[in-house]
């Protein structure tokens, strides 16, 4: 791999695992289903709008808002990568991602869908959501802006190619496939999750001893 393009590598990685389009894509299907094609794209505009303004707030004001609080950026890797940790565990044992975070089962379509439905539950948290943030923040410590950002916009696109095709994806793969992928992005978020924890004690160990 040509070394310009490791660090874009590294961040999608994760942020793919984070915000696992295919494991959303069962929940924004059972929300657009039956609906009109103007009022599927009205909820997918609202969702990709508000998950790509909140991940971006984020981005940049993130490292702002560790300072105002006065907390470094190990001590935000080792709780991000505990929270990751928790949030990949759940999504590893539990059986819907979006019934789990919403209440809602699959199968289930809600009438007027528009763009309350598409900026929450499935813009934030669904898209954009604890485990996106932690990532955003950490790999920004670690990258710089850009890779992050490019990373981040790249994701955010390609959610919207799989929501937009979700009802062929779902077809193709079943919802027990669906389900399958969702599994393996959990386990890949837990394995990033317990690196950031490593990471954040190398540094915080690493300053006592300066």
């Amino acid at each position: 791999m040509p070394g310009w393009l490791e660090p874009y590598v590294l961040c999608f990685v994760p942020l793919f695992a984070a915000i696992d389009a295919v494991g959303v894509a069962p929940f924004y299907f059972a929300t657009v289903e039956g609906e009109p094609e103007r009022a599927r794209r009205r909820v997918l505009f609202y969702a990709l709008v508000t998950a790509g303004a909140v991940g971006l707030v984020f981005l940049f004001l993130g490292n702002w808002l560790l300072g105002l609080l006065g907390v470094t950026v190990p001590d935000f890797q080792i709780a991000g990568g505990v929270l990751l940790l928790g949030i990949a565990m759940v999504d590893l044992v539990m059986a819907d991602k979006g019934a789990r975070r919403t209440g809602m089962g699959s199968g289930t379509s809600p009438e007027g869908a528009g763009e309350e439905l598409g900026a929450v539950p499935l813009g934030v948290p669904l898209v954009v959501g604890p485990a996106t943030i932690t990532t955003l923040i950490a790999l920004y410590a670690r990258f710089g802006l850009f890779p992050v950002l490019v990373a981040f916009l790249a994701n955010i696109a390609l959610a919207g190619v799989v929501f937009w095709q979700a009802d062929r994806m779902l077809r193709f793969l079943g919802r027990a496939g669906a389900r399958a992928i969702g599994k393996v992005a959990s386990l890949l978020l837990a394995a990033i999750a317990v690196k950031l924890v490593r990471v954040g004690l190398e540094e915080s160990i690493g300053a006592l001893g300066r």
